[in-house]
């Protein structure tokens, strides 16, 4: 392989630990890299409004898509008729599409499919190559990392994370319901009188229900989750360092967004 060209896909995690893969592996393998990043119904910002690239990562472009490359590289789906499909045929001798990476038994076939070309194509939304501090090859920008002091200044010593999955995941709403949240939450208020719990939901009426419960215990954004807008998007990385910086994390089922906070520190995830 001469080149990639990576699409992530996705929600916000999803697409870091895309990105972060890839770039991983480029970097091991000095192949050059392009990745674009395309504003969709569930990540309403750019790239470059949120994150900045690590100096030390060389070969490595990260662009936002502008409109011709919505006609050129995007997705294929029935949205754009399928007709970027056709400039990708032109441009890569060989495309991995979103619907071939279920057909993977384990996340390293793909390197097979790897050697099949000099310029390929890759859409993922998930980690598919693991190296010593892949997630540190890009951080939130300065704006962001301001944000994310503010909200974690007054944690005390023992903090706990608590993520919250509801809307569109019946995984999490099925596997994980409040009562795992609060029968855990009552356990580490016994073992340690002093512990305050970060939470972090989409579920407004979940954050209200332990709000009452749990008091002035409960540290929490004062915003609605909202990740087709830009403002949501930077909340929901504010809220995703927020957690990284408690001691242990109590998450969600099937949520990638648990499992990187929980990465980003290698804490406790506990599901």
């Amino acid at each position: 392989m001469d080149k990639l060209t990576l699409i992530p896909i996705g929600g916000l995690a999803n697409r870091i630990y895309a990105i972060t893969s890839a770039i991983a592996y480029c970097q091991a393998h000095s192949i050059p890299l392009k990745i674009v990043w395309f504003k969709d119904w569930g990540m309403g910002a750019d790239f470059h409004s949120l994150f900045k690239l690590s100096p030390t990562i060389e070969n490595v472009e990260i662009k936002d898509g502008k409109w011709y490359d919505y006609l050129m590289l995007d997705k294929p789906r029935r949205k754009n008729f399928w007709f970027p499909i056709f400039w990708q045929m032109i441009a890569f001798d060989y495309r991995i599409y979103e619907k071939d990476i279920y057909r993977y038994k384990n996340p390293q076939d793909i390197f097979t499919d790897f050697k099949k070309g000099k310029f390929v194509y890759l859409i993922h939304l998930a980690k598919f190559y693991d190296a010593p501090n892949m997630l540190k090859v890009f951080e939130p920008n300065e704006q962001i990392q301001a944000r994310i002091m503010e909200r974690i200044k007054n944690f005390p010593d023992y903090t706990v994370g608590i993520h919250i999955r509801r809307t569109d995941n019946t995984a999490s709403i099925q596997h994980s319901p409040l009562t795992f949240f609060i029968e855990n939450m009552e356990k580490e208020m016994k073992l340690h009188p002093e512990v305050a719990f970060y939470v972090a939901t989409d579920s407004e009426e979940d954050k209200t229900r332990l709000k009452e419960q749990f008091k002035e215990r409960i540290i929490t954004s004062p915003y609605k989750a909202d990740r087709s807008t830009s403002e949501g998007i930077i909340e929901a990385i504010t809220e995703m360092y927020a957690l990284k910086s408690t001691q242990k994390i109590y998450g969600s089922y099937r949520s990638s967004y648990s499992i990187l906070a929980a990465d980003l520190s290698n804490i406790p995830l506990i599901i």
